[in-house]
């Protein structure tokens, strides 16, 4: 076990994971004290050994499943609850001969069972069911071509949930009536199916990874690619979910590499005295040229995002991701806008708005709850209480899909107007496709003249290749 960890540690170090060598050695000895048979045993023993930081969570959780894909937990007599008709009780690993048939001692109703074990919020018999459902209903040994989502796609099909949610509400009312006892019934009944749905998934990825010729970085550079790949504007609330942890370590890993780049970069002008002052010890023969040290200027960043509800996730997630390299962008100035504007510097660098931009826009004077941009009444309130601001070293990023709602003003093109010829760059990031520029009530193409650049950023991954252009 002790070259696996080392293996899996050093792993973690080069996805930007700190681990000491105290650490690593007091996880080697802590799963001495715990069975290896548990997964969870042991995936909460070098969790509590190994990670420091919540934004590390993430990396630790995507390296585990795909280190320890073969270890499982080990088996239990589980006693569930038969469908009327059946006194079998049945264990994690029997399967269905037939779906929903009860006739013989090998077959068994899965949603009934399944039904009764989520009433009876029995989290070893959802456990169990999880594995049987992927190996009955996924059929993944014999098909390992496919993706997650696609086998996710097969079970679910197949167990009909949304009628499985019904029947449970159904239960939980007759039994208990209506009132406020019965309402949290029914919602801690969605989170045990919520949790069912993370297994299905979790059983899934471990079946494709029991692989002993599995590549780990590739699959470590697929699984991190999914996630930045997902579109802002149709991500579902778990996609949503795996990218707001994402971002912080993405944000960090870029960072380390600019800094790196920096490094690399040409040195700076000849200095020709001092070559020449240095060159007389060697009798005059320049051969070891010196350059003035370049200065690096970091951007004077103006980031003002549209939180309209049609693109406020976009924004979430612009704002966090250049919060979290706030060493690279050290004047960041962050502002949010609809039909006002409001600067929200201080709000952001203590955390507030990063995963609900709502909090900001509670917090606004001078934003309604229209929910409607309107961009002329917003640019011109950002001049007149900023544009003094703005100077020759400033760059200024809009983000937003630039969507005026069909109003008769000039959308704001004289005020950017001025920001241009003000600033010394000015960007608008648009996360809705290129191929939808300029449809309806779209002002995209007429805002382009009056910017540096118009970039498509519709996820992680260009909002990434968007960052490393100005920075």
């Amino acid at each position: 076990m002790v070259p696996e960890l080392l293996e899996f540690i050093h792993h973690l170090r080069s996805a930007g994971v700190p681990v000491s060598m105290v650490e690593a050695v007091d996880a080697a000895r802590a799963l001495d004290h715990v069975d290896m048979r548990r997964r969870e045993q042991v995936k909460a023993t070098l969790s509590s050994t190994l990670v420091k930081w919540a934004d590390h969570r993430q990396i630790f959780e995507s390296h585990f499943d795909l280190y320890f894909s073969s270890l499982r937990d080990s088996e239990q007599t589980l006693e569930l609850i038969q469908p009327s008709g059946s006194s079998l009780a049945v264990g994690p690993t029997v399967m269905r001969a037939e779906f929903g048939a009860v006739s013989d001692e090998q077959e068994f109703d899965f949603i009934e069972v399944m039904l009764q074990a989520l009433l009876r919020a029995d989290d070893a018999a959802l456990r169990a069911l999880a594995e049987t459902a992927v190996t009955e209903f996924g059929h993944i040994d014999s098909e390992r071509s496919a993706s997650v989502k696609y086998y996710m796609h097969r079970i679910m099909k197949e167990l009909d949930l949304g009628w499985m949610v019904q029947q449970a509400r159904a239960r939980i009312k007759a039994e208990a009536g209506d009132g406020f006892e019965t309402e949290m019934d029914i919602r801690a009944l969605e989170q045990r199916i919520a949790r069912f749905k993370e297994r299905l998934q979790a059983e899934i990825n471990r079946k494709l990874l029991k692989d002993p010729g599995l590549d780990i970085d590739a699959a470590l550079a697929t699984q991190l690619d999914a996630v930045e790949e997902i579109d802002f504007l149709g991500a579902s609330p778990d996609q949503l979910r795996r990218m707001r942890q994402a971002v912080r370590p993405l944000a960090r890993r870029l960072a380390a590499k600019l800094a790196q780049r920096r490094k690399r970069r040409r040195k700076g002008r000849l200095d020709v005295r001092r070559t020449v002052r240095r060159s007389l010890s060697a009798g005059g023969v320049p051969f070891d040229p010196v350059y003035r040290a370049r200065r690096e200027s970091k951007p004077d960043l103006f980031l003002i995002a549209d939180v309209s509800g049609s693109v406020t996730k976009f924004a979430e997630f612009t704002i966090s991701f250049l919060n979290a390299m706030s060493e690279e962008f050290p004047k960041l100035r962050c502002f949010i806008f609809v039909d006002g504007v409001e600067e929200v510097t201080k709000e952001v660098s203590e955390g507030i708005g990063l995963r609900n931009v709502s909090h900001l826009i509670a917090r606004s004077k001078e934003i309604s709850n229209d929910g409607h941009s309107d961009h002329a009444k917003a640019l011109e309130m950002f001049w007149t209480k900023f544009g003094a601001s703005v100077t020759k070293s400033s760059t200024i990023i809009f983000t937003g899909d630039a969507r005026n709602n069909h109003r008769v003003d000039d959308g704001g093109l004289t005020v950017l107007r001025r920001l241009h010829d003000r600033a010394k760059h000015v960007y608008w990031l648009n996360p809705e496709p290129r191929s939808s520029w300029g449809s309806d009530d779209s002002m995209i193409q007429e805002f382009k003249l009056f910017c540096t650049e118009v970039s498509e950023v519709r996820n992680l991954n260009q909002l990434q290749e968007f960052v490393v252009e100005i920075a």
